[in-house]
């Protein structure tokens, strides 16, 4: 019996094995597709959203002073629409407002309650009891986590950490085959986890706008075309114009 765990230990730790070169690729996939859109992020910024904020606000300055030349009738009707409907507005957004209050104003059971499992849960997850970094590491990114909830006030939530707690590896206690392959077990549904998270993940990015811009002008690029410097030009030109037309309106 001892022999036939010892083997399934083996063929579980080959499995666990086989998942972390998965995971650690599409971790490198996921890191590189981050970086590259990061970088595009940031060139797209400085050569053309930037402009685009400065060409903004020219217009804005130029209908600014459209305003300021009209009739007093008309500028005063105007300055007391917006007025009418900021009110409201305001008085609206002061409506539906919610506080929560402190969690020395809640029920005294409902505190006693939170206080109880915070501290119940904490000292099961604390990382001084961790054995090695892993488990400290795992122990820290819970021990966080309950400390939020515990300022949030949410119970359920911290619930579901000792949930996380109860089906990781290192709940798993004692030595010998039947605890370590019960470990390995656990770690692989854990990153079989891990590995669809990062899918997800990947996906998101993969059909995000930005991602889809980022390949057109990646597409047009190796055509010979520099999509970013051709929008970036006609900004240029745009600023040019709005610059000029302001220029005229308030000294021409």
């Amino acid at each position: 019996m001892n022999h036939l765990l010892e083997v399934e230990l083996i063929k579980k730790k080959t499995e666990l094995d086989s998942l972390l070169k998965v995971y650690h690729e599409k971790e490198g996939c996921f890191n590189e597709l981050n970086r590259d859109i990061f970088e595009f992020k940031y060139r797209y910024s400085s050569r053309v959203a930037q402009k685009q904020l400065e060409l903004n606000s020219l217009n804005a300055q130029f209908a600014d002073f459209i305003i300021k030349k009209l009739p007093t009738e008309t500028h005063s009707q105007h300055n007391n629409s917006n007025f009418e409907t900021i009110d409201d507005n305001a008085d609206q957004g002061y409506k539906e407002i919610k506080i929560d209050p402190p969690l020395e104003s809640l029920p005294l059971h409902n505190a006693k309650e939170l206080k109880k499992t915070y501290r119940k849960i904490a000292s099961i997850i604390h990382p001084d009891k961790a054995k090695d970094e892993r488990s400290l590491q795992h122990r820290t990114k819970l021990m966080v986590e309950l400390n939020d909830a515990y300022a949030q006030k949410n119970i359920n939530k911290m619930r579901f950490i000792h949930d996380q707690w109860r089906n990781s590896p290192d709940a798993v206690t004692g030595e010998g085959v039947t605890a370590e392959l019960e470990r390995t077990q656990r770690e692989i549904t854990n990153m079989k986890r891990m590995i669809l998270t990062l899918d997800k993940e990947i996906s998101a990015l993969i059909a995000s706008d930005i991602y889809a811009m980022m390949k057109k002008v990646n597409e047009a690029k190796t055509a010979g075309r520099d999509i970013i410097d051709e929008m970036s030009e006609s900004l240029n030109h745009k600023i040019k114009d709005a610059q000029n037309k302001l220029f005229m309106r308030m000294f021409g």
